[in-house]
């Protein structure tokens, strides 16, 4: 949701898409927020045009609607909204996920003793992009997981492009950092520029892997109820930055 309520003057449209928040979308009732945003929406309010292309985007409220989120987002955008043209290019990342093509080429990953083996392709949802998915194998035996999800949208801001795990017997051997090096061959094809890991604020494990890597700290960031994986006292998230 906006956190730019104080771009707009005072005035009762403010005011009533501030009580709509408050009262219903952090408390968890989606659809009657969305229907008073609608509301407001439908008068040209834009803050409340923004917010409708947002419900449609994330599917909150209502079904998920591509092209009703980019009809609200775009008066949104033409009437001043400036939260709307950041909104624009996750519809047109979302957009562009309904034709992503996986490629073969991708099903097994090797260097040295470790193979990536692939589990599974997911094709993207309103919250997660498509993806890769392996076991990590190291002389043939299993020793953990890796995933690669392919673009972006609010999700990867605090959830990363790369996910791992290492069982607890085979942790300590690089084998996390190792996976994450095979997975970039997959986002370089896939054009990405730059992917994000991150991980929680105190998980000195996982971010000196990360650090290894050679990614640069971007921030350490307060996980908003929006993120799909939210949960009551999520601790902050250390959000990394990789150039490719």
């Amino acid at each position: 949701m906006s956190g730019h309520l104080n771009h707009y003057g005072d005035c009762p449209e403010l005011r009533r898409v501030d009580e709509l928040i408050e009262n219903y979308y952090l408390k968890g009732d989606y659809e009657t927020c969305f229907r008073g945003c609608l509301e407001l929406a439908e008068g040209g309010y834009p803050l409340a045009e923004c917010q409708v292309g947002y419900f449609y985007l994330m599917g909150q409220g209502t079904a998920v609607d591509l092209d009703k989120a980019l009809y609200w987002t775009k008066r949104a955008a033409e009437h001043g909204d400036p939260d709307a043209p950041n909104n624009l290019h996750c519809i047109a990342r979302a957009k562009a996920g309904e034709n992503f093509s996986f490629s073969d080429r991708f099903d097994t990953l090797k260097r040295g003793n470790m193979t990536l083996k692939l589990r599974e392709k997911k094709k993207s949802d309103r919250v997660q992009l498509p993806y890769y998915y392996y076991d990590i194998l190291v002389d043939g035996s299993p020793v953990g997981k890796v995933s690669i999800w392919i673009g972006d949208n609010f999700h990867t801001s605090y959830n990363g492009h790369i996910g791992y795990e290492v069982d607890p017997e085979f942790q300590g051997h690089g084998y996390a950092r190792q996976s994450c090096e095979l997975v970039l061959e997959v986002a370089r094809f896939h054009g990405m520029p730059s992917v994000l890991l991150t991980c929680a604020e105190d998980n000195i494990a996982s971010y000196r892997t990360i650090e290894k890597l050679g990614a640069k700290l971007l921030c350490i960031a307060d996980v908003p109820r929006e993120y799909f994986a939210w949960y009551e006292g999520i601790p902050k998230h250390r959000v990394y930055q990789l150039e490719l």
